[in-house]
């Protein structure tokens, strides 16, 4: 009969179920943890994520925060019975209350105790309860998806004492802490804390820190969690080191490396890796000429990105960034079209997104005579001339005319001077006569980079494709110097 209670317990505890707990129920588990029924790390790690997304936190933070407050993720003692520290700190999430607050909040002493899931749930909550308080600096833009913005909610889970000051104790605060942990064991690129204004101001507690009314904080990075992901978002390829390995099984044999903003759809997931190390989890995936497994830290979903059919493999992660960045679209939710040829007002339309480009005074009218106020690239149109990037030709800015790789070389040099470099002194580009009277421009892109094909062909006509190439390569000389 003992044999079934403890299984019927460790059921009760691996699915995670909370009733309420009378007095035969606690001796059962008490039972159990006597014995020392602890479930699997995996498994915590599972509930950990689980947990999280059901109140609205990263996974990431709440599978860290755990890590800190137990290195190897224990509920209960090596002998079974439950762990609970020196200063009164509970299980897995060392939840530390005193009896006023277990009756505030309402928590159950007992399955905090017993109670993995329970224990787990509680420290999502009271994490919560640090988010909520308005006496906290913000960061960025208090986004719960992001997990910067959780900084000092973070710091306020294990308490707004001096020695989690970053000023005073560095890499050892308990925040910063969470925070590596999430860059080893998530994989995710978090920034370096910004310098932060703390005092210690409070009659009676010199060691509680004060901050500024109404400090907010802006974080060098911005990082969305990638542990909530759903099947059918579309998303892309994304590591510093611009590539990401696609797997034939979660923890399986790499099948290929993919380059940053390779684009595809996610089929199912999130799921945990096999090594307890490893706090991210893998998505199955498939793109246009592939399929697999890759991590979610390889990668990013995004609402404005499409899988084009008719876009090789090699102008796909080009097209993507553009995507990504909200500057370029294509036909249909499937064709981009990359041959069909680019027009003059097709090309002023996506320099002015690329650039965010607004009209330096409300009235500027514009001065070409072929363009009125009800033509769809008006606008675009007012706006590059008004801003110096595109001019008329002969009175006429002719919209609907195939540009030129001369014009557009002339068109990218005057919309990204401010980001491309000056040839060096003797630098020749050999693609284009130095006689050519827009050799200048063409000789700048080629130093740059922005072209690198060796006959330029002045004359020719630009593709959708072509064009892509060229403004990817100049958005990203942007990005750099920004």
């Amino acid at each position: 009969m003992k044999k079934l209670i403890k299984a019927a317990v460790v059921t009760t505890l691996i699915l995670g179920f909370a009733p309420s707990i009378n007095a035969q129920d606690l001796t059962s588990i008490k039972a159990a943890a006597e014995v020392g029924q602890e479930l699997p790390a995996l498994e915590k790690l599972e509930i950990l994520r689980e947990v999280a997304i059901e109140n609205g936190i990263p996974a990431e933070i709440l599978k860290a925060i755990a890590l800190k407050e137990n290195k190897e993720l224990q509920q209960f003692k090596d002998d079974g019975t439950p762990l609970i520290t020196a200063d009164g700190g509970i299980g897995l999430m060392q939840l530390t209350f005193s009896n006023e607050e277990f009756i505030q909040y309402n928590v159950n002493k007992e399955r905090l105790m017993y109670d993995t899931r329970y224990n787990i749930e509680q420290g999502a909550i009271h994490l919560l309860r640090k988010w909520d308080n308005s006496n906290l600096p913000i960061v960025n833009n208090h986004d719960k998806n992001r997990i910067e913005d959780w900084y000092f909610a973070i710091m306020a889970y294990n308490g707004l004492s001096k020695r989690n000051d970053p000023n005073y104790s560095g890499s050892k605060a308990y925040q910063e802490v969470v925070f590596q942990y999430i860059r080893d064991y998530s994989l995710l690129p978090i920034g370096t804390t910004p310098k932060l204004s703390i005092s210690y101001t409070k009659p009676g507690a010199p060691d509680i820190m004060v901050f500024p009314a109404g400090v907010s904080y802006k974080w060098p990075s911005s990082t969305k969690t990638a542990q909530n992901y759903k099947a059918g978002d579309i998303a892309y390829t994304y590591t510093s080191i611009n590539s990401a390995k696609i797997r034939k099984s979660v923890d399986g044999t790499v099948l290929a490396t993919l380059p940053n903003y390779t684009p595809f759809h996610i089929v199912s997931g999130p799921y945990q890796s096999s090594n307890t190390n490893n706090h991210f989890v893998y998505y199955e995936i498939k793109g246009k000429s592939f399929e697999g497994f890759m991590a979610g830290s390889n990668l990013i979903t995004s609402n404005t990105v499409n899988v084009f059919t008719d876009v090789t493999n090699e102008l796909q992660p080009v097209v993507t960034y553009l995507q990504a960045r909200d500057i370029i679209d294509g036909y249909s939710d499937t064709r981009f079209e990359p041959n069909s040829e680019l027009t003059r007002g097709q090309a002023t339309k996506l320099i002015v997104e690329a650039l965010n480009l607004k009209v330096p005074s409300s009235d500027y009218k514009l001065t070409a005579t072929d363009v009125l106020p009800n033509h769809p690239f008006y606008e675009y149109m007012r706006i590059a001339e008004a801003n110096g990037i595109m001019k008329g030709v002969g009175g006429e800015f002719q919209p609907s005319k195939s540009l030129t790789r001369s014009d557009m070389a002339s068109i990218l040099i005057r919309a990204f001077e401010d980001y491309l470099a000056n040839p060096t002194p003797g630098y020749k580009y050999s693609g284009v006569s130095t006689t050519d009277p827009n050799y200048t421009n063409i000789n700048k892109l080629a130093y740059n980079k922005i072209t690198i094909a060796k006959d330029f062909d002045r004359n020719g006509t630009l593709t959708r494709g072509d064009f892509a190439r060229f403004l990817q390569r100049s958005v990203e000389k942007k990005e750099e110097i920004e």
